[in-house]
């Protein structure tokens, strides 16, 4: 019986298509997980076998894998990042891109000390590439974390909470069944609560107790989301003191869960970074503890505080209630409280202009990308993603201004592709043109350039070759295809790709392109005279 499209596979191909399917998908998934996993020598393992099967997800996550194992314990991981944007753009895997720039933000800001410049402008890529509906929300998830610890680092509270609130919409995608190998949803609330509880320092420090009360409103729903998750108990007692800071900070009486927490940091080692708050919570109840106690204890909250955390909200905040206590002690505003709060205010307009300037940028970064799209979408394929006749003709325009004296032009033609389409259908043909188009980007060199000029034909230039050069990336071009699995399409499917070459200065394209369409129709004739028809099932 004749049949069109798709055959279904055997039940033993289908089991062993599923099984690799499920392998590439592990392996892809691994260096996602929250602690961070293997060993670098495992990383690199997975990506030689991710180049090796032709497995561009495999390679790109052992690529990750490296860059975490380089970055997390405090390295800058310059190479492992150039590796993963470079190869990620190469493959057009856009999330990745954005994972890369937004783990480039972040080494430049965290470990550099950074601002502005090219760690915004990454920043704003990422943000702004993660706004694009669809993609893998696993790697969305991470690179969206990235962003907000890099805004957070910025001091850019609100952005970073918008960011954390993209991850946490994403949970269900990535997680649904709640198990969190790779999101943990404990620790998306957990940072969440913290970014409220940076934002009521600052806004305490002012003196708006009406916005802080805004703020804790806004915490206790965080909390609320954290009772039905399985935190760790270290987890939960950082969740519980977070929303005692911010209670104390809007103003209610919170003496005795202080005094509680602060005898629970001598016995909780974990607590212990909490205990200058504590301690600068309990200043803030002098009408409770009395005025010489409350000078003692932002005195220890300033002691335990400086000179580690001199840049952080609640060392400004307990420098600031220190000079509250002292014009408290004196019965007037004191020059030191005076300028406390000027300096409050400033630093406060200061944050405010950043985060404003930083919204620009992003808005900046769409309209770029939006043109961008447009100019991409234009000179793009749509079927296989690469350059189409237009974006060939662009790019060659650029080469012609560039100071390029040689190039090699190759032209390769599918053999057979109108057989295959009427033998096995047309989504065959077009699984046939994407796996030809994924060979010639695996085959592509940064400054190479690939481009579908046609139905079945493609076009490869080479900068900098020669004929010989580009003799051999025909031949390696034709292997790749040969290897790929044509029996994941059709059992009976058979591929093979016909290839002619020239090369010559840039300004002789057109010449060129005569010259290896020529030897393209001598390779087709002779493969004709020689070979059976290869679209025939075997």
């Amino acid at each position: 019986m004749a049949t069109t499209g798709l055959r279904v596979p055997s039940v033993k191909q289908a089991r062993g298509d599923a099984d690799e399917d499920e392998a590439r998908r592990a392996a892809a998934r691994r260096p996602f997980e929250c602690d961070l996993p293997g060993t670098p020598e495992e990383f690199a393992a997975m990506f030689a076998t991710g180049e090796r099967q032709r497995w561009p997800e495999v390679s790109r996550a052992g690529l990750y894998g490296l860059l975490r194992h380089s970055a997390e314990p405090g390295g800058e991981a310059k190479e492992e990042i150039g590796r993963l944007l470079d190869r990620a753009s190469r493959d057009g895997d856009d999330d990745m891109v954005a994972l890369a720039l937004a783990w480039r933000a972040w080494v430049a800001i965290a470990r550099k000390g950074e601002m502005g410049g090219q760690a915004d402008d990454d920043l704003a890529r990422a943000a702004v590439m993660l706004e694009s509906p669809g993609g893998d929300p696993v790697v969305r998830a991470a690179a969206h974390f990235r962003v907000a610890f890099s805004f957070w680092h910025r001091r850019l509270w609100e952005l970073a909470d918008e960011q954390f609130a993209a991850t946490e919409a994403m949970v269900e995608a990535v997680d649904p069944y709640a198990k969190d190998p790779l999101l943990h949803r404990a620790a998306l609330a957990l940072d969440r609560v913290m970014v409220q509880v940076d934002l009521a320092y600052v806004i305490r420090e002012l003196g708006d107790l009406a916005a802080v009360r805004k703020r804790r409103k806004a915490t206790r729903l965080l909390v609320a989301t954290t009772e039905c998750l399985d935190l760790t108990p270290v987890w939960r007692d950082h969740v519980r003191v977070a929303a005692l800071l911010v209670d104390v900070l809007a103003g209610l009486d919170r003496h005795a869960q202080v005094t509680k927490e602060l005898r629970n940091v001598s016995d909780n080692e974990k607590l212990a970074e909490w205990e200058a708050h504590l301690y600068l919570a309990k200043a803030l109840h002098a009408d409770v503890v009395g005025h010489a106690a409350a000078v003692e204890a932002v005195e220890r909250a300033i002691d335990l505080l400086r000179p580690a955390s001199s840049d952080e909200p609640v060392y400004f905040m307990a420098l600031r209630q220190a000079a509250a206590l002292e014009a408290a002690s004196m019965g007037k505003e004191t020059a030191g409280l005076r300028c406390a709060d000027a300096l409050a205010a400033q630093r406060e307009r200061g944050r405010l202009a950043s985060v404003a300037g930083m919204r620009a940028t992003l808005a900046s970064e769409r309209l770029r990308k939006e043109r961008d799209d447009l100019l991409r979408h234009a000179d793009s394929d749509p079927l296989t993603g690469l350059a189409n006749r237009r974006g060939f003709a662009r790019h060659v325009e650029n080469l012609l201004s560039s100071a390029t004296e040689q190039v090699a032009y190759l032209v390769f033609d599918l053999d057979n592709l109108k057989p295959v389409n009427d033998r096995f259908g047309h989504a065959a043909g077009d699984a046939v043109l994407l796996r030809m188009s994924q060979v010639l980007r695996d085959g592509v060199r940064e400054g190479d350039f690939a481009a579908r000029v046609g139905g079945d034909e493609f076009v490869l230039l080479l900068i900098g070759s020669g004929r010989a050069a580009a003799a051999r990336r025909a031949d390696e071009i034709a292997a790749a295809l040969a290897r790929e699995g044509w029996e994941g399409i059709d059992p009976g499917l058979r591929v093979s790709v016909s290839a002619g070459f020239a090369a010559g200065h840039p300004s002789e394209i057109e010449k060129l392109a005569k010259e290896a369409d020529f030897a393209l129709l001598r390779a087709k004739s002779a493969k004709h005279a020689a070979a059976p028809d290869l679209s025939a099932p075997t």
